[in-house]
């Protein structure tokens, strides 16, 4: 399949197997319509961050989205980055710092500037995982890894 994720309209998903094109929108499945990262993890789940709606998580065998925003306990509800490390967690850049996610334990610890990071604010689009496992997220001050 085909996902794409938009700024205003959610995200779209077409099965070129029978050109079928299903829309998922925050009235439906997650909190808000901007989509502007995403990933997908070791489990096969896409990981879609949103502009004011958290993150939310798209499981393909339950077809089923779940949301996680400040409510849950994640830092921000602004999610610019989504990478796994090699220990399964979640790791998100928001504009309050980054949250670090558990999937065993279903818990969110978030660092910001005062355990070392140069801002709390993250940039879009700034975010990689190295072939050796290290992960890179491009702050509005610099970089971090």
């Amino acid at each position: 399949d085909l996902w794409f994720c938009t700024r205003f309209n959610g995200i779209y998903r077409y099965n070129p197997s029978d050109e079928r094109i299903e829309h998922y929108s925050a009235t439906r499945t997650h909190t808000s319509n901007q989509i502007i990262s995403v990933y997908k993890d070791s489990k096969q789940q896409l990981w879609f961050g949103t502009l004011n709606g958290g993150v939310c998580v798209y499981n393909i065998e339950r077809n089923q989205f779940k949301n996680f925003t400040t409510d849950n306990g994640l830092a921000n509800n602004n999610v610019y980055g989504i990478l796994e490390d090699g220990n399964g967690y979640i790791w998100l850049t928001t504009n309050r710092g980054i949250s670090k996610y558990d999937p065993k334990n279903n818990h969110f610890t978030n660092y910001d500037n005062k355990y070392g990071l140069p801002s709390n604010q993250f940039n879009f689009k700034s975010y990689l995982k190295s072939s050796e496992g290290t992960l890179f997220f491009g702050s509005i001050n610099g970089l971090c890894f």
